[in-house]
């Protein structure tokens, strides 16, 4: 049994897990149960104490490294420093960077589908109006989210996944997580510029075997046995609310043994088109705009810090 030394912090939704699953198939690279134990992130559990987090890897077999992959990570205050208490100074840290309009898109697409997440907004919800949002900087409209958060949260428009999350508005603070410089800064002073390896979303998605060719010699491993053709962390394009998760599918479980077989299929017709719509999933290209406006200081400090050019993300 080993604790980890090499962390997967994130960004959310810029396909770390496609990562993971690439890197645990190399003989030198372990992970513990579940590949995500917010240990670190969430207060509750980082009282436990370092043995019960060590439980969480308790498979592991002396590889050289053991992953720890969890995407809420980066944007925690907190976190860095008990890392670094934790697993020291030698942690390594693949960070993986994603245009932050981009993730924001992605990050509300995961939890406008998932049980304990966004229940009835749309993306269209999340921020004024592109004129609006021409007008501020990044504190400003990071600022108005969190009040726009605490007050969704408030009337239950959005479920909670965790109190330590909670409090903090955590992870639908979108445009909080996508501010990149902040987060990479604390790390980088915690722990040293030397312990991180930094990829951008489009080579971690469109030329996979370059980024495991830069992370192995990151590592010192061989990258063969990771090499693939191909992305293995699809996402669907047909999407089911939470709301409909939540409330239509137990009550569908309940009434279809009480009908029969014409009445449960039209059932089933009626739901798909009330419920199984496409839910609009990107933003109007003239809020995009001024989103990526609001962004453009932040992520230019990001590429300065981190070498990942801005046509990389």
């Amino acid at each position: 049994m080993g604790l980890p030394n090499l962390i997967l912090p994130g960004a959310q939704k810029s396909a770390t897990t496609t990562l993971y699953r690439l890197l645990t198939r190399h003989p030198d690279i372990a992970s513990g149960t579940p590949k995500e134990p917010h240990f670190f992130a969430k207060d509750d559990l980082y009282a436990q104490g370092v043995a019960a987090y060590a439980n969480r890897f308790s498979s592991t077999n002396g590889e050289r490294y053991v992953i720890d992959a969890s995407q809420s990570y980066l944007p925690f205050g907190e976190v860095p420093d008990r890392i670094h208490e934790t697993l020291g100074d030698g942690t390594r840290f693949v960070v993986l960077l994603r245009d932050p309009v981009r993730r924001i898109e992605s990050a509300f697409k995961h939890f406008r589908v998932k049980d304990g997440g966004e229940m009835v907004r749309s993306l269209s919800d999340l921020y004024p109006s592109a004129r609006e949002i021409s007008r501020m900087e990044l504190p400003t409209l990071m600022e108005y989210e969190a009040k726009e958060v605490a007050r969704r949260l408030a009337n239950g428009d959005i479920i909670g996944r965790h109190p330590s999350w909670t409090r903090k508005g955590f992870p639908f603070n979108y445009a909080a997580v996508s501010a990149y410089h902040a987060h990479i800064q604390r790390y980088i002073w915690t722990f040293g510029r030397e312990q991180f390896l930094f990829i951008g979303f489009r080579t971690m998605t469109q030329d996979q075997n370059k980024a495991l060719s830069q992370i192995a010699a990151f590592l010192g491993i061989d990258p063969a046995p990771m090499q693939v053709d191909q992305s293995v962390n699809a996402t669907p394009q047909r999407y089911q609310s939470a709301l409909a998760r939540r409330v239509i599918e137990p009550a569908k479980k309940a009434i279809r043994p009480l009908l029969g077989s014409t009445l449960s299929t039209s059932l089933g017709k009626v739901e798909r088109r009330l419920f199984k719509k496409h839910i609009k999933m990107e933003f109007e290209p003239d809020v995009r705009a001024a989103l990526s406006g609001v962004f453009a200081e932040d992520m230019a400090a990001v590429s300065s810090l981190t070498g990942v050019s801005l046509e990389d993300l």
